[in-house]
């Protein structure tokens, strides 16, 4: 009981990151194309751009892209930090919660052996709760990404 309850509210908290990542991963992608875009501008309009004197204009818009797409890549680094410590959270809260359950609600003394036993059961499990919130993590990636594509090719004749 223990276990679950350590793993749900791990992985509950690990699936809001998740959630919280997708809409941020929609606007780096968004912030990039607005950065090709206007560094397709300036190649494709360069003589005119040199000829207008209009390189500090230039300059200053595909900073302010540059910047927006970086503040967009900090906020994603901050909740994949923040995924990354709920995911080492459970690895910790997994065997100290089921020891807890065991020695205060159920009222038995821990013993060697138990706690052996539990111990390797855990570290057997050790897979499934490191990767579970990745799977978040790929799903938060990958969405935007793909909805993206779909509208793409939708698009297409």
């Amino acid at each position: 009981l223990s276990l679950s309850l350590s793993l749900s509210l791990s992985l509950s908290l690990s699936l809001q990151v998740g959630f919280l990542s997708r809409p941020v991963w929609a606007r780096v992608q968004e912030c990039r194309d607005a950065r090709a875009r206007a560094v397709t501008g300036v190649i494709r309009g360069i003589r005119l751009v040199k000829l207008q004197g209009a390189e500090a204009a230039w300059e200053a818009r595909l900073e302010a892209a540059r910047g927006e797409e970086l503040w967009q890549l900090t906020w994603q680094r901050i909740l994949g930090i923040i995924g990354s410590i709920f995911s080492s959270l459970a690895v910790i809260a997994a065997p100290v919660m089921t020891f807890a359950f065991y020695t205060q609600i159920q009222g038995k003394v821990l013993d060697p052996a138990v706690a052996f036993a539990t111990l390797a059961w855990i570290n057997q499990l050790q897979w499934s709760i490191n990767s579970l919130p990745a799977v978040f993590a790929v799903y938060a990636n990958l969405h935007p990404t793909l909805a993206r594509l779909v509208a793409a090719l939708a698009r297409l004749p």
